[in-house]
C-alpha cells in the first residue's frame, strides 16, 4: 500500500480529506481518496523517525515506511515505533482494545523470521538467529526503550518482584584434541546487567564475570538481592548483587 501524500485539504470543521496523487508519464490522476473524522485527538498523519503512522489514535491504523504499509491490525492502535539497530526490522508500540500496551515486530526484508518474546509487562526479547541478533526492548513510561542497543547478543531477562537482570556473551572459545574425533568443547563468558523495574537506569556488573559451557545462562532469583547460577556440570553458585551494586537496592 502506498501513502504518497501530496496534501491535506480541510472539508468542514470535522473532516480531513487525504488525497493521494500518483504521477505517470505526462498524465496525472488521483487515487485512494480516504475521509477520516478529525478532532483534537486525531491529527491525521504522524511522523515517527523514518516511519509514519496514519491515522493517529485509531484502532486499525497503519505503520508506513517509504510510503509502504508495514503493519496494520484491526485490534491494535499503533502509537510509535523503534528500529532494531543494525537491521531492517522494527518494533512498534500499540494499544489493544483492552487499553494495555504491547510491542509488535516487523521483520526486515530478506532477514528471515525474527521473533519477539514478552517477558513480564515491561520487557521484550528480540531474536533473529538467521542474521545473528538478540536485542532487548522495554515499555517504559508509555514509550519503546531499547536496552543497550549496541549489544548483539543481549538476552535472558530474568525477573524478581523489583528487579530484572539480563546478560550478553562477551567471548566464546573452543577446545579440541586433534587426536580424537570428539566434538570441540565450547566455553562462553558472560556479562550481567541489572535494572530496577519501572526505572531507566541500567547497571553493568563488570565485577561479576561468569563462565559456562552453555551459550545460555541458567539463572534465577534466590531472594530479593541474590541470584543462583546453575552450570552445565550441575554445580551452582550464588551471586549477591546487593554487595556488588548496593545503590540499586
Amino acid at each position: 500500500m502506498n501513502i504518497m501524500n501530496r496534501g491535506l485539504i480541510r472539508v468542514g470543521p470535522f473532516f480531513t480529506l487525504l488525497v493521494f496523487l500518483f504521477w505517470g508519464g505526462q498524465s496525472t490522476f488521483s487515487h485512494a481518496v480516504e475521509i477520516q473524522p478529525q478532532d483534537n485527538q486525531h491529527s491525521g498523519m504522524v511522523t515517527d523517525g523514518n516511519s509514519t503512522i496514519y491515522p493517529q489514535n485509531r484502532l486499525g491504523n497503519g505503520l508506513y515506511r517509504d510510503n509502504n504499509l508495514l503493519v496494520s491490525k484491526t485490534d491494535q492502535m499503533i502509537i510509535g515505533s523503534q528500529p532494531v539497530k543494525g537491521t531492517e526490522s522494527a518494533v512498534y508500540l500499540f494499544q489493544g482494545r483492552d487499553q494495555e500496551l504491547g510491542l509488535g515486530l516487523v521483520n526486515g526484508e530478506n532477514e528471515g523470521m525474527g521473533r519477539l518474546k514478552k517477558v513480564g509487562k515491561e520487557f521484550y526479547e528480540f531474536s533473529n538467529y538467521e542474521i545473528g541478533y538478540q536485542r532487548i526492548f522495554r515499555i517504559l513510561q508509555g514509550r519503546i526503550v531499547p536496552v543497550l542497543e549496541n549489544l548483539r547478543t543481549a538476552t535472558g531477562v530474568t525477573l524478581s518482584e523489583t528487579h530484572a537482570v539480563f546478560y550478553h556473551i562477551t567471548e566464546s572459545s573452543s577446545s579440541s584434541n586433534a587426536e580424537d574425533n570428539a566434538k570441540p568443547k565450547w566455553n562462553y563468558r558472560f556479562r550481567l546487567h541489572l535494572v530496577r523495574l519501572g526505572e531507566p537506569q541500567v547497571v553493568t556488573l563488570y565485577q561479576l564475570p561468569l563462565e559456562d559451557q552453555n551459550a545460555k545462562l541458567r539463572i534465577s532469583w534466590k531472594n530479593e538481592h541474590e541470584l543462583i547460577h546453575r552450570k552445565r556440570d550441575g554445580s551452582e553458585e550464588t551471586l549477591n548483587l546487593q554487595k556488588i551494586s548496593p545503590g540499586m537496592f
